[in-house]
């Protein structure tokens, strides 16, 4: 996987005006040929981690760390905890066992509601 992307910085009088222009993801196919792809940058964002089979805070916080970021794991807790929750994906982890959990106690209820019913068509059955 190689990525390039072409950016505009432009300073005027009082400001910076930045404007990306162009990125180009070339890859491999099943062949072995090479395959490149011109997208916008959002697209690659969204492209790069899934073709490294990596998530995008691992990309950020881990593979692309730039030098002067690379001791949070030496900073406080509050940091710490906020990169690692999002490295392990915590709060999808933790949404997906809530879900789970919903799940579960709605087919529970309708299990008790089943054996009252067929306990009642077994009744009705016997009387009959």
């Amino acid at each position: 996987v190689v990525c390039s992307r072409i950016f505009n910085l432009a300073q005027r009088q009082k400001k910076k005006e930045y404007k990306a222009l162009e990125s180009v993801l070339t890859t491999l196919d099943n062949a072995g040929k090479k395959v490149t792809m011109s997208t916008k940058c959002s697209d690659l964002n969204k492209l790069v981690p899934q073709l490294m089979d990596v998530s995008h805070a691992i990309l950020e916080n881990v593979i692309f760390c730039h030098q002067e970021e690379a001791n949070w794991c030496l900073g406080d807790d509050a940091t710490l905890k906020k990169k690692f929750d999002e490295i392990f994906a915590s709060a999808r982890y933790t949404k997906a066992l809530e879900e789970i959990r919903k799940y579960k106690n709605e087919k529970a209820g309708r299990l008790k509601v089943l054996k009252a019913e067929c306990e009642t068509a077994e009744a009705h059955l016997h009387q009959a």
